[in-house]
């Protein structure tokens, strides 16, 4: 079966939330007049009538005219951004290519959580300061996955619950795996390997 990573999928939400500023600055105005009209032509009446206002974009100022909220839609994405008082996105909710996903992000813009929803399942991931993804969490078919990496990215500890049972796996600097315990249903086990990959200690004890 083939997998999407995290990073692929938070690369569509991402592009699709560019997509989607661009859409908003573009229609911003015309919605403003739309509100401005249905006000001035009698806006309880439309209310009361259950009329509805149709619109492509919606942007809601502050008392000093900067944007803080954009809502808006195109054949591609739809949906809400959040920002700060200067103007900095700092939450997002798209759906995009039919996947659902929420991300916030720091005051320089840096995406710090992102949880998302694929044909796979869902998924979240947190970012260190420096935007690099330091822990992921999937809930796939054959049970969940926590990943934990380091400041290089790869993986140092892995936690999964499968349908043989629980196992933890922790790795080097280099990516190699150095110890798994792992609990099936016939009893749990350790092994340890050396930076070879060389078995050097199991309990229970199993042959090489």
């Amino acid at each position: 079966m083939q997998t999407e990573s995290v990073e692929e999928r938070l690369g569509k939400i991402e592009r699709a939330a560019r997509r989607l500023r661009l859409l908003l600055v573009g229609l911003g105005i015309a919605v403003v007049a739309c509100v401005v009209v249905w006000a001035l032509t009698g806006g309880a009446n439309c209310v009361q009538a259950r009329k509805t206002i149709r619109a492509r974009a919606l942007v809601l100022e502050d008392e000093k005219g900067n944007p803080r909220a954009e809502l808006g839609a195109d054949t591609d994405a739809s949906g809400l951004l959040l920002k700060d008082e200067y103007g900095g996105v700092r939450a997002g909710l798209v759906v995009g290519e039919g996947r659902p996903g929420l991300s916030l992000f720091d005051e320089n813009g840096k995406l710090c959580f992102a949880l998302c929803v694929t044909e796979l399942g869902p998924g979240l991931a947190m970012s260190g300061e420096n935007g690099e993804i330091r822990a992921r969490l999937d809930v796939r078919e054959y049970g969940p996955v926590l990943r934990l990496s380091g400041k290089n990215t790869k993986d140092r500890a892995v936690l999964a619950v499968l349908d043989s049972g629980p196992a933890l796996v922790l790795y080097d600097l280099k990516g190699s795996d150095r110890a798994t315990l792992v609990a099936p249903g016939t009893g749990p086990s350790l092994t340890m390997r050396d930076a070879m990959g060389r078995q050097v200690w199991s309990v229970p004890h199993q042959r090489q």
